[in-house]
């Protein structure tokens, strides 16, 4: 997944996850001590590994490879937010049906649809050349 800047992740965190929001803000000292009070392992990894590769990085890699009509599209996947199924049900899965709903009625597909500066990871796709 690509780097995105601060204020998008923190948009993307103020929107669905309020309180991890003001996790990320705290002093990493807060922090630690707030996972050790809850019994949190402080190893299990807490973010998904971001890299520098541009979308065009990655278009570049596949140039030398027998495939063809490669893209890199911005994306947003459905991705598990919450860690209770009461809140899934309730908030994260209504908020991607509303939006798939718009894309649709306004006429774009919705894998496509994302803007690039607020995608949260790219989908790679190309066809094997024939």
């Amino acid at each position: 997944m690509p780097e995105r800047a601060a204020q998008i992740r923190f948009l993307t965190l103020a929107l669905l996850r309020p309180w991890a929001l003001c996790r990320e803000l705290m002093p990493e000292t807060l922090r630690r001590r707030v996972r050790k009070m809850l019994h949190r392992d402080a190893g299990r990894p807490e973010h998904v590994l971001r890299t520098g590769y541009t979308r065009a990085d990655y278009l570049t890699m596949l140039k030398d490879l027998p495939v063809e009509d490669a893209r890199c599209v911005p994306y947003n996947p459905y991705h598990s937010v919450y860690k209770s199924a009461f809140w899934e049900e309730g908030v994260t899965i209504p908020l991607y049906r509303m939006h798939r709903d718009m894309k649709k009625l306004f006429g774009h597909h919705p894998l496509l649809a994302t803007a690039a500066a607020l995608a949260s990871c790219d989908l790679l796709t190309f066809r094997k050349r024939r």
